[in-house]
């Protein structure tokens, strides 16, 4: 398929304009079969987001959204289910299955690795895997309670920024939907949520408007 390329765009908070007026957080998608490939590049003065250097040993961690976390989530056709991924920039991951919108939420146990590079340089720091859709289970119908997962991410207006070279992201019939986002810590300790699209009034990575690159 056809390459995309994306820009995510911070949750329009007012106390945060000015200090992430001199970054940029953009990225790409192509999906081969089974094989899909994603990238991230963010750029600019990165002085005031905190950014570890790479652990020597990589493990599935909880909580990475906690501090400096790239994410993404994957949607199987219509379905109400869906996958959630954790990458830092530590080398660390996680993946989780959900249900439905915020429910159901477990570990999903097939990805039991994670391997993703980590490049950094002045002003610069990228990001990129590949992930096999083909071991991913087709999530079941959501009937579970929520999971009372912080609502760290929640989200605005909804702003597509993603293209590809037919000029709209989701033409043609889906198999799955992708959505991007990340969680920038700020040195003062103060974390700025980034997405392709902010589909609701607070910042919310989970939701169902925020898929909005087909696949």
């Amino acid at each position: 398929m056809t390459g995309k390329t994306f820009a995510l765009v911070p949750f329009p908070t007012p106390a945060l304009v000015a200090s992430l007026a001199g970054i940029r957080l953009e990225g790409s998608c192509s999906r081969h079969g089974d094989a899909l490939t994603l990238k991230y590049q963010l750029s600019g003065d990165l002085s005031g987001i905190v950014l570890p250097g790479v652990d020597p040993v990589r493990e599935r961690r909880h909580g990475l959204w906690n501090a400096t976390c790239f994410e993404f989530f994957l949607a199987r056709g219509d379905g109400q289910g869906y996958h959630e991924f954790n990458l830092s920039p530590a080398g660390h991951w996680n993946a989780f299955r959900f249900t439905g919108y915020r429910q159901g939420m477990c570990d999903e146990t097939v990805v039991s690795r994670l391997p993703f590079t980590v490049s950094r340089s002045a002003g610069e720091l990228q990001i990129g895997l590949t992930v096999d859709l083909s071991v991913l289970p087709a999530p079941e119908p959501a009937d579970v309670e929520g999971s009372g997962k912080p609502g760290r991410e929640r989200s605005s207006e909804t702003a597509t920024n993603a293209t590809n070279a037919g000029g709209t992201i989701n033409e043609g019939p889906l198999r799955w939907r992708l959505a991007v986002a990340t969680v920038l810590l700020g040195t003062d300790g103060t974390p700025s949520y980034w997405a392709v699209s902010h589909p609701a009034p607070e910042a919310d990575f989970h939701h169902p408007g925020a898929f909005v690159i087909g696949l």
